[in-house]
């Protein structure tokens, strides 16, 4: 479309076409893990939540699901009144094992802050650390590289959390070997089967036959409306066979190239969901945290922000700007139905109401439509165009 989309609505049904997978399929090898060293190891924590929450918990095996509110006897915690922002939980072995990756767990089942940012790592009796680094707060198996070291003591030390109640951890997995990111993939699968669900790929993940579904699908329905359907396809294959080849490996530089491929998979996708469309209108806002769903053009107002036109594809291009509101803020917007006119509800200060405005999409006309001492937003255009 030359100009900005109304509305983007793309249902996607798998079962439409049966289509075969891009990629090999893995053998067998490369996606059986090596073992849990952990599972071996007596463990023991520097804080303990409760009899519930022992350390020995971490290394059991179980993986409680995320959100699920349940992981008691399933995962290690702390008591977060006096060990919010460090513990120690370590790991010791009766005969010395070859250790060169731990794998850490979150505890996300009651909030997904309860869990560990800054760590370091330290073997046997030594006073320096043989890794450091910085854990995500997100759900599934994380790694902490190691040197290859041959141990009976092996200690984490958490010297951070991202704030939650009580940080711990539901899993915390030993290997003597780097897994692959298959092998990683795999895990993450397993995680989500052992908490009674399916695995789904996330944000910032591509789901590759649900991609090639729908590159198919939309050929098969637009036709030549869809001209850049059998490039896409192209592309597609490329990245999976590169991305296949960087999964089965476990050399330290395949991190690097699987996530520049995953970078370039995500860009193609969302070429191909916003194939027709070539500019997208955004607010740009605080979150707005009200104490209730009727107060929420009232309640936890910060300045700042303002209306946009932005390019889907390209971070170097600069967005247009609408409407600035350095003093006020922005709630919601509504685009007409011929795609050239914003409509608005802007509160220019915190000591006014929000009013209706209407803008140009190239920035001309900006005009206020309603005003006075009450609050007027959430509006639409009908389809008459009024």
């Amino acid at each position: 479309m030359s100009f900005l989309s109304r509305r983007i609505s793309i249902v996607v049904s798998l079962a439409a076409l049966c289509v075969p997978a891009f990629g090999a399929q893995p053998k067998q090898d490369e996606t059986k893990l090596p073992e849990n060293l952990a599972r071996r190891a007596k463990a023991t924590a520097s804080s303990e939540y409760s009899q519930r929450y022992l350390a020995r918990f971490a290394i059991d095996g179980k993986l409680p699901s995320s959100g699920g509110s349940s992981d008691p006897e399933q995962a290690w915690c702390v008591n977060g009144g006096v060990s919010r922002n460090g513990s120690q939980f370590t790991l010791e072995w009766d005969e010395p094992v070859m250790v060169a990756e731990i794998l850490y767990y979150a505890r996300t089942a009651f909030y997904a802050n309860e869990c560990w940012k800054d760590y370091e790592v330290y073997l046997d009796a030594a006073e320096e650390p043989v890794a450091r680094g910085t854990l995500g707060m997100v759900h599934g198996p994380q790694r902490i590289s190691l040197p290859t070291s041959t141990v009976r003591k092996l200690t984490l030390k958490f010297v951070s959390s991202f704030g939650g109640l009580n940080p711990g951890a539901s899993e915390i997995q030993v290997f003597a070997t780097r897994c692959s990111r298959r092998q990683l993939n795999g895990l993450a699968q397993a995680a989500a089967a052992a908490a009674g669900g399916s695995y789904v790929a996330t944000n910032d993940e591509t789901d590759i036959e649900a991609l090639q579904s729908l590159i198919l699908k939309m050929i098969q329905e637009k036709g030549s409306g869809y001209s850049q359907g059998a490039a896409h396809r192209q592309r597609l294959a490329s990245l999976v066979e590169a991305r296949d080849a960087a999964e089965a490996s476990s050399d330290d530089s395949s991190d690097d190239e699987f996530e520049k491929i995953e970078d370039d998979l995500a860009l193609l996708q969302r070429e191909i969901l916003l194939f027709d469309v070539d500019r997208l209108l955004v607010i740009e806002r605080h979150e707005i945290k009200a104490s209730h769903v009727y107060t929420y053009h009232y309640e936890g107002f910060r300045a700042g922000g303002g209306l946009y036109v932005i390019s889907p594809f390209s971070t170097q291009q600069e967005p247009l700007e609408l409407a600035a509101s350095p003093e006020g803020q922005i709630l919601d917007c509504d685009l007409s139905h011929d795609g050239r006119v914003v409509l608005f509800s802007w509160r220019q200060r915190e000591d006014e109401g929000y009013h209706l405005w209407t803008v140009n999409v190239d920035g001309t006309n900006l005009q206020q439509i309603t005003d006075g001492d009450w609050h007027d937003y959430n509006a639409c255009w009908l389809p008459d165009g009024a």
